[in-house]
């Protein structure tokens, strides 16, 4: 099959780069221009890729494995470098600026800015995908889905990930190698905690952990999704355990995920206008229906709704920093490295659009990416990278 500009699917790039050199901070050179290797011309205005040369970062030499072998208790011998645990927190429907280190008007985001500050801030980070059912088989498996012109979207075909499936699958390619699954098989111990329903288990993403938990708001017409103190709650729990390390632990969050909530003490807070006679019920459900300008029988909507939304974002932040104190209390944080991410973005009408739906405008592809841990540096990496470029990076730094 041939696509648009006379590509065949086979020429695309479908696979992510390792951006370890991108971390590194010892005798590199700054990537230039006419270092990157662009992406086909056919997906070039959504995705490009990065010319990046994995590098170890054990290059740090004896003293440093020493150090860490010191630092972590461990017995192993001088000149070895113990791996790091590594923890994901993807906070699903995130658009990069919601958070104050992406320019946020509000103070959405004191916790995850923190983070950046000690540890590397991806400025031009895109998603593969405008969908989690796209962006994350994607992310797992560091490899591209996509969709060819003319290719009819069926029950057996999904978000356009056609190439990864056969007959009745879908979900996390099932011939793939994916993350969890390669750390698993490399020595690591492997938590997964998920909070929305196109992750479940029946769709393959449990693979490769030994511990997996679905947080699902099933039976409880009240909630839509589970919210974040339960998650980052029950990842709390699980390291209260003293997991053996190295470990990977992923944590899926869905506050910022439609429909908002309207949270009144951070309503107050922020002083956005909401939208009067109405409901929040009511307001998030003409939201998914709007499109165009706005509806002038729902003043201040878009408004409303953003409000909603950055509140959502501060709560999350806040359970991200429970979370990272757990991690300083089991004196885990100089051994592990961090990483916060989105799987896509939402829009709030600058194209006429809401949500997620049907699109993949800046406001759905531009993601957070920010990497902190062991061996980071605090720098801010202009270069276009894509959030499935996390899988290669991963493995590369354990």
């Amino acid at each position: 099959m041939i696509d648009s500009i006379g590509l065949h699917p086979d020429d695309l790039e479908t696979t992510g780069h390792c951006l370890s050199e991108k971390l590194q901070t010892r005798s590199r050179i700054e990537l230039g221009p006419e270092d990157v290797r662009p992406c086909p011309p056919s997906i070039a205005t959504i995705v490009a890729a990065i010319a990046a040369i994995c590098l170890a970062l054990s290059s740090a030499g004896p003293a440093a494995g020493a150090a860490a072998a010191a630092a972590a208790g461990s017995s192993a011998p001088a000149g070895t470098v113990r791996p790091p645990n590594v923890v994901v927190l993807l906070i699903d429907a995130l658009r990069a600026d919601g958070l104050g280190c992406y320019g946020a008007q509000r103070p959405t985001s004191p916790v995850i800015d923190a983070l950046a500050r000690r540890g590397t801030r991806f400025e031009q980070a895109l998603s593969v995908g405008g969908n989690t059912g796209t962006a994350m088989p994607a992310f797992m498996s560091g490899r591209l889905p996509f969709f060819v012109p003319g290719q009819k979207w069926t029950d057996h075909v999904r978000f356009g990930m056609w190439r990864f499936y056969g007959e009745n699958q879908c979900g996390l390619p099932p011939t793939a190698p994916v993350l969890a699954e390669m750390l698993h098989d490399h020595g690591y111990t492997t938590a997964g905690f998920i909070t929305n329903p196109i992750l479940k288990r029946i769709f393959g993403f449990n693979r490769g952990f030994d511990h997996f938990e679905e947080h699902l708001a099933t039976g409880d017409p009240s909630r839509v999704y589970i919210p974040a103190d339960e998650v980052c709650t029950a990842a709390i729990n699980w390291l209260a355990t003293a997991p053996p390390q190295p470990f990977f632990m992923y944590v899926h969050i869905m506050d910022v995920h439609e429909p908002y909530t309207l949270r009144e003490p951070c309503h107050r807070r922020f002083g956005f206008k909401l939208v009067p006679g109405h409901t929040n019920a009511e307001v998030n459900k003409r939201w998914t229906k709007l499109s165009g300008k706005g509806d002038p029988s729902y003043p201040n909507i878009a408004e409303h709704m953003r409000g909603c939304y950055d509140c959502e974002i501060e709560l999350a932040d806040t359970w991200i920093g429970h979370l990272i104190e757990a991690l300083e209390q089991g004196s885990l944080k100089e051994r592990t490295i961090l990483i916060v991410t989105a799987d896509h973005g939402d829009q709030f009408l600058e194209h006429g659009g809401t949500g997620h739906r049907g699109a993949l405008y800046d406001e759905i592809l531009h993601v957070p990416l920010i990497i902190a841990g062991p061996g980071i540096p605090h720098r801010e990496v202009s270069s276009l990278v894509r959030n499935f470029d996390v899988m290669p990076t991963v493995l590369e730094l354990a």
